[in-house]
């Protein structure tokens, strides 16, 4: 028998106003809090290989709030007046972030987005040769500067982050971004039952692309926890110039200059 959830139907209610609780669900083959969500393992299995948690769960949720470091981003390009600025990331539209990179940069620097969210369709594996593969479709030189976001979908992380300075122009900036988890997050969730409800879900959805459901969570915990932000850190020191690391909330930027030739 699956143990009564931890996670009160009250909380969930007042917490995920998107989620439709059941009142008859088979619990069988579901973990503790899972048959709140799931009327069975098959419809948890569809759940967590749908990208992006479908229309149950959206990153913008809490990324969309954090203006501050949304717009330092945009700051760390270096680029002002006019430019071109390439920027890669998830949830791109429901986030608003290339308006929000228009306010704080003018309207004369075009930002070009690239949404990663079609890679996890494409591949359908936990393997994401992302940034290698993403800058294939640019010619060198060709932006002011280039914000990369979710470094966590690397596995080798050094590799993938020696692919972005040959778009950049000769002086132009790199800005490598990560919206966690941490360590830290993954301590904390240890001491707080709903973030480590949330936090399972979020590690299971994007480790399930490589290994079965019941693996994934372990899987991706180790990828993430492996890649800890001053290694991740030390790897963009090797192929940028200047570099230098902020963290803020759990979250982390690192900026650095193009290495001259």
């Amino acid at each position: 028998m699956v143990e009564k959830t931890q996670v009160s139907d009250d909380i969930i209610k007042k917490t995920h106003q998107w989620v439709e609780l059941r009142e008859h669900s088979n619990p069988e083959g579901l973990k503790p809090g899972e048959e709140a969500l799931f009327a069975d393992k098959a419809e948890r299995d569809e759940f967590y290989h749908r990208p992006l948690y479908g229309e149950r769960f959206n990153t913008a949720v809490y990324l969309k709030p954090e203006v501050e470091f949304n717009s330092q981003m945009f700051l760390k390009t270096g680029v002002r007046g006019t430019g071109r600025i390439l920027l890669v990331g998830e949830a791109l539209e429901p986030l608003r972030i290339v308006e929000l990179g228009q306010d704080v940069l003018g309207p004369d620097v075009e930002i070009v987005p690239y949404e990663m969210r079609h890679l996890s369709r494409a591949h359908n594996s936990g393997v994401w040769p992302i940034y290698q593969e993403i800058t294939q479709e640019f010619q060198e030189g060709e932006f002011d500067a280039v914000i990369a976001a979710q470094w966590h979908h690397c596995d080798d992380i050094p590799t993938e982050f020696a692919a972005i300075p040959r778009i950049v122009r000769d002086g132009g900036k790199v800005v490598l971004v990560d919206n966690g988890p941490t360590i830290g997050t993954f301590d904390l969730a240890g001491r707080d039952v709903l973030l480590n409800y949330l936090l399972t879900q979020f590690v299971t959805w994007a480790g399930t692309r490589n290994v079965p459901t019941d693996e994934a969570y372990e899987y991706k915990r180790r990828v993430w926890l492996a890649n800890e932000v001053h290694d991740v850190f030390a790897a963009a020191s090797g192929v940028l110039d200047d570099a230098h690391l902020w963290e803020y909330k759990g979250m982390a930027m690192i900026d650095g200059k193009k290495k001259a030739r």
